[in-house]
């Protein structure tokens, strides 16, 4: 389970550090304990020379070798529940530093992560109200990274400890997924595309979940009786509705997921339903895939003919819009190799789609690159000269 704000500002070390100290002692007791048991085990053979003395020693001497092996073990893990214990306290001490800030600006923050400002009973300045959202996205985006670390901390040690002591357990659950609001925007925002060349189908739904959640719910439904998800998609020729069924056990590795826990997402979840209806389809087929996630048209232009205005425009439709561009044969596409005086925030890909998150105060375009978060750059910001440049096609929904 993801660590949440409420989670990680209420952590207290004292449990772990607590647990680090009795696996040390114990790991300090094993050797007597081992001993003891030994001499226990051929007391009971010398007192009882038959099968059922032979079988309680032999039976001893598994638990003196068990008792052994854990007192190697357990230091190791005293050792990675105080590391962790540590980094947690670190994490929670920034994330209540970044709490401090949202409080004095009157921003609140959600469990998930996720920053707003608290509305004002009266009109703002512009300019403070802009400031006030551009401090809002740096919260989020700093708290939510200080989430992503915890829940990677915290799963990387009940990892540990459950190898270390022979436990076979799962790391997280294969549904529901969270389709709040919030959830699907932290799918977004974690997920990671994989090795599959998938960014033709993947952009337009990353795009999708951002603008409009409500369409992801309404066509990934979880069914907690078979614990399978029913995903409609439609048909590319008639635009009918067409629906399968994905069980998240049976999803495939390469495919999209949540880049710090490795958990399926709802990108998963579609891709495996592409799989199924359609196995012929290719993925960079970018208006055939756009027919079957939305079974209508997109709005498909070039990127040279498409102002910042146009797209703003699709963005804040109702039901709210979405973009994704391509950036395959741009027009004018960036130097290679790139200068050394190149901003690395600029960087983008050929043969590879991105979604279009929004626009910075200053009018730049930002772009989210499928490839995850751990993607130098994940989020792309370019100007309007450089967009129009440096990128080929831009498809928008619904059509203009």
């Amino acid at each position: 389970m993801s660590i949440d704000v409420e989670k990680l500002s209420t952590f207290d070390a004292g449990p772990w550090e607590s647990r680090a100290a009795a696996f040390r002692y114990a790991a300090s007791q094993g050797s007597d304990q081992a001993e003891s048991l030994r001499r226990t085990g051929v007391s009971i053979k010398d007192a009882w020379r038959d099968t059922i003395g032979d079988m309680i020693g032999a039976r001893c001497e598994e638990q003196a070798q068990e008792v052994e092996r854990l007192a190697k073990v357990l230091p190791k893990l005293a050792d990675v529940l105080t590391n962790a214990a540590a980094r947690m306290e670190q994490l929670r001490g920034q994330l209540l530093q970044m709490l401090a800030i949202a409080d004095a600006n009157r921003i609140r923050v959600l469990d998930s992560g996720r920053a707003l400002p608290i509305p004002e009973t009266a009109l703002l300045d512009p300019k403070v109200l802009l400031r006030r959202l551009a401090l809002a996205r740096a919260i989020s985006a700093n708290v939510r990274q200080l989430l992503h670390v915890a829940t990677v901390v915290d799963m990387s040690a009940a990892s540990a400890l459950a190898v270390a002591l022979g436990l076979d357990i799962q790391t997280f659950d294969l549904g529901p997924l969270d389709f709040s609001d919030d959830g699907i925007l932290d799918q977004v925002d974690d997920s990671a595309q994989g090795s599959v060349p998938l960014c033709a189908f993947l952009s337009p739904l990353m795009s999708l979940g951002r603008s409009n959640p409500e369409f992801i719910r309404q066509h990934v439904v979880w069914d907690p009786v078979s614990q399978t998800y029913e995903v409609t998609m439609y048909d590319p020729e008639t635009g009918a509705a067409q629906r399968t069924t994905v069980d998240p056990r049976h999803l495939q590795d390469p495919d999209p997921r949540n880049a710090w826990t490795k958990e399926p997402n709802y990108l998963s979840i579609y891709v495996q339903a592409m799989r199924q209806l359609h196995p012929e389809i290719e993925s960079s087929n970018f208006p055939l895939t756009g027919k079957i996630v939305l079974g209508k048209n997109y709005t498909e232009t070039q990127s040279s003919n498409t102002s910042f205005d146009s797209i703003r425009s699709t963005l804040s439709t109702q039901p709210p819009g979405a973009v994704m561009v391509a950036t395959t044969n741009a027009p004018d596409p960036q130097p290679d190799p790139l200068p050394k005086d190149f901003l690395a925030e600029k960087k983008i890909f050929g043969n590879h789609a991105y979604s279009v998150i929004g626009f910075t105060d200053d009018g730049k375009i930002r772009l989210q690159n499928p490839h995850g978060p751990a993607s130098h750059p994940h989020i792309v910001e370019l100007t309007e000269d450089e967009y129009t440049r440096w990128t080929n096609g831009v498809m928008q929904w619904p059509a203009q």
